[in-house]
């Protein structure tokens, strides 16, 4: 609470002020009682300049009331009593004195020594801005800014911030700088901003440091300049700003402004969150998890993300989720993991809502709900995730806990695909191939297969392949290019690309004709369950055709392919079959029976 000051008049002396408040000036009183309380001229006593107020105050005096008003707020000279702080400041107000009408509006406002009442606050407020009291200029403006006791209004806002600033009032100058530099009642106008928070923060005031800082390190209001965002961010943070800690903390992580200095960010870090500040506890939390800065320490970052989940940062409880998934600095607990993606989900984080969809779809840890598992895709496909777009896409697609819409499969899928992701390029690919969702369009169809293929996806370089194999959307047909991207799918193990690659070399198609490396692209297929490849591996095998002739082998692939269904394989068993003994059949059925491969 401010108090009335004074100077002393030239040539008015002690003893003549002394001689007149003894007299029963109030006047005198007022001013022995400033001199006592400042220690103007006279020993600092406090209580000697209650007993000199108090005198004046009686007689009326609004600056002695006002004052001693002041005196009982603060508990200096007296015992601290806001009630009577605020009887002293009313009885000032209503003879019109300014400060006590501010004054009295601030016990108003919070509730002190009186029942809060946010109208009588602004009442009092205006009273006093009334009289351009740039404190209560200042406050007017900050219950206009708030909508408390008053309609809001931030234009009307600004304009008392501005009156005030242009007073010298700090708390107004601040108030105007971040105004202007939000956008709020007025345009954003970050030079001005700037100006005003530059004069603040060079009379130490650390909201404005930190916000100053802030303009620096984004460029806003003046040129960017990272070396002057860590001096402002420092200033405010040397005097507690959790802010600013945390912010300077950034600035040492990343080496902006000042050499990167992890241990350093760390300590910035653990400040700010020791006082509770949510990002900061994040950031603190992924430097024990990441070992930068600390040493590495699962079970502390765990109790960090912890504290920050509990208050609701997001990104602690996705964090800490992960941790129980994990099991790291924590016992893996798959419920606990559950709970905290569920908290994160809901206030819509992406990878959560898409973990979630992935387990409902799945059943992995909870019971599998098909339709649940689309709320969540939808949510993360909502915030752009591609693998949920991509996910949400196939159960349109497949009609599973949702309608069967292969149109709006086709827009998840190209949703996703703008994000380049290949799964979806690549079933795009193949609605545009096949005219489902959308019109069919082969050309279209190769180029989305090439665009994932170019990303390594072995499915669409087998697609691809095909189409030039063909000469389907693609002109002309070109079975050599095809080779080389049936190539590139068989070395992932692509099955079809394995059997195709085979034919291919069988018959010298878009490769020089290779007999044995027919057989070998043939046997990895056969080897994942092909039927056609067993079949033509156990026909080389029948003549020693790139590989010595072996009818115990022979008849194992034919008994193979048999197993599958093909009828011809189960003729040629039998036929090659006259040409075994028994013990020789015993051997191929042993083969079969444990898959071994010769």
């Amino acid at each position: 609470m401010p108090r009335q000051t004074i100077r002393q008049a030239a040539g008015e002396t002690q003893k003549e002020v002394r001689k007149a408040a003894k007299k029963g000036e109030a006047w005198a009183q007022f001013k022995l009682g400033v001199w006592h309380a400042e220690g103007n001229g006279l020993p600092a006593n406090p209580e000697e300049a209650v007993q000199w107020y108090r005198k004046a105050a009686a007689q009326d005096y609004p600056l002695a009331q006002n004052n001693l008003g002041v005196m009982h707020a603060r508990g200096e000279g007296v015992e601290a009593d806001h009630a009577e702080a605020a009887k002293l400041y009313q009885k000032a107000a209503e003879q019109g004195h300014a400060l006590a009408q501010c004054n009295l509006g601030w016990k108003y406002a919070t509730g002190r020594g009186v029942a809060p009442n946010p109208a009588e606050a602004v009442k009092w407020f205006r009273a006093a801005a009334d009289q351009s009291q740039p404190l209560a200029l200042n406050n007017i403006g900050v219950m206009l800014s708030r909508g408390e006791g008053v309609k809001r209004d931030d234009p009307a806002a600004v304009q008392c911030f501005r009156q005030a600033a242009e007073q010298g009032q700090v708390l107004a100058q601040y108030n105007l700088g971040l105004m202007l530099a939000t956008g709020r009642g007025v345009k954003a106008n970050p030079t001005e901003a700037f100006k005003w928070l530059h004069t603040v923060a060079g009379k130490g005031e650390a909201s404005a440091q930190f916000l100053l800082g802030s303009l620096y390190e984004q460029g806003e209001g003046a040129t960017q300049n990272d070396t002057e965002a860590v001096r402002w961010y420092r200033a405010a943070a040397e005097q507690d700003h959790v802010a600013a800690q945390n912010n300077l903390g950034v600035m040492f992580a990343r080496g902006r402004g000042v050499v990167k200095d992890s241990a350093e960010a760390v300590k910035w870090y653990r400040k700010a969150a020791q006082s509770g500040l949510l990002v900061a506890q994040d950031n603190l939390a992924c430097k024990f998890a990441d070992g930068e800065g600390v040493d590495r320490n699962a079970a502390e970052a765990t109790r960090w993300f912890s504290l920050a989940a509990q208050e609701g940062s997001i990104g602690a409880q996705f964090a800490l989720a992960q941790m129980y998934d994990h099991g790291d600095g924590v016992p893996a607990d798959p419920a606990e993991a559950i709970k905290w993606h569920r908290a994160a989900a809901t206030q819509g984080h992406a990878e959560s809502n898409f973990i979630l969809g992935v387990q409902y779809e799945t059943g992995e840890g909870i019971p599998p709900d098909p339709a649940e598992a689309v709320k969540h895709y939808h949510a993360a496909a909502d915030a752009s995730h591609a693998g949920a777009q991509f996910n949400l896409a196939v159960m349109h697609e497949q009609g599973y806990g949702t309608e069967r819409d292969e149109a709006q499969a086709a827009k998840l899928y190209e949703a996703a695909t703008k994000q380049g992701l290949a799964s979806a390029q690549c079933n795009l690919g193949a609605m545009y191939e096949q005219g489902r969702g959308v019109d069919q369009n082969e050309a279209q169809a190769a180029e989305l297969y090439r665009a994932a293929a170019e990303q390594g996806l072995a499915s669409a370089q087998y697609n691809l392949a095909v189409m030039l194999h063909q000469g389907r959307g693609v002109q002309p047909e070109s079975p050599r290019q095809a080779a080389e991207w049936y190539h590139r799918a068989a070395h992932q193990g692509h099955c079809p690309a394995l059997f195709t690659l085979g034919t291919m070399f069988d018959t010298g198609e878009g490769v020089e004709k290779n007999d044995r490396e027919a057989v070998a692209w043939y046997r990895r297929a056969a080897e994942q369950g092909h039927a056609e490849a067993q079949m033509l591996l156990a026909d080389r095998y029948a003549h020693g055709i790139g590989v010595p002739e072996d009818y115990v082998l022979a008849y194992h692939w034919f008994n193979r392919a048999s197993a599958q269904g093909l009828e011809i394989a189960a003729e040629n068993r039998h036929l090659i079959g006259r040409l075994l003994t028994s013990e020789q059949i015993d051997e191929a059925h042993r083969l079969t029976r444990g898959h071994l491969v010769a």
